[in-house]
């Protein structure tokens, strides 16, 4: 099934679940640039990330969305390239699986600097959304707890509340939900 090219704040998406994700960047306060650059990849592929986010405190995350059901063991050429563009840019990418939502989603950082039998140049982590510093959370042994993986889909939920996600994730984040949600194009 074809997704539906979507307009707002100027831009064409190429579907409505990008619309939402920019109406989320915005609302939260990430500056944002949507298929600003194609990139040839090492490996003789191109790669054109969906969005380049400019966070407050001036890092760099790439933003790639898929849909709800991606499935990265089905579409690891398409992880493969994550990585490579990562690794060769030194920033890291987001996968942003369906619309937003109390989600952990799927990070591919350009290092992975937890030197543990563990992890390894493939491992991806786990990144959450928060209105303040860091702004992009990477997953670490406290924030695994309320990690609850769906095993059908591999899909990271967080196993908390509105209320514990505000205090978490600050009230901006819970508005940048909301807005993703409610906006009609």
């Amino acid at each position: 099934m074809k997704a539906i090219e979507t307009k707002y704040n100027g831009y064409f998406f190429r579907s409505r679940t990008e619309a939402r994700w920019a109406v989320f960047f915005d609302t939260i306060g990430y500056k944002w640039q949507y298929e600003d650059e194609g990139y040839s990849l090492n490996n003789g592929r191109w790669y054109l990330p969906d969005f380049k986010l400019f966070l407050p405190n001036d890092k760099i995350f790439y933003a790639e969305v898929k849909p709800l059901n991606f499935d990265k063991h089905e579409n690891r050429d398409d992880i493969i390239d994550f990585r490579i563009f990562s690794k060769s840019i030194n920033h890291p990418i987001i996968i942003l699986t369906g619309q937003p939502e109390f989600m952990a989603y799927d990070v591919i950082l350009p290092t992975f600097n937890i030197p543990t039998e563990h992890h390894n140049e493939h491992t991806i982590s786990l990144g959450m959304f928060q209105d303040y510093e860091p702004y992009i959370q990477i997953a670490d042994e406290y924030w695994w707890q309320y990690v609850v993986m769906d095993e059908n889909t591999g899909i990271h939920y967080l196993n908390i509340d509105e209320r514990q996600a505000r205090k978490s994730f600050g009230k901006r984040y819970l508005e940048a939900i909301q807005s993703s949600k409610s906006i009609r194009f």
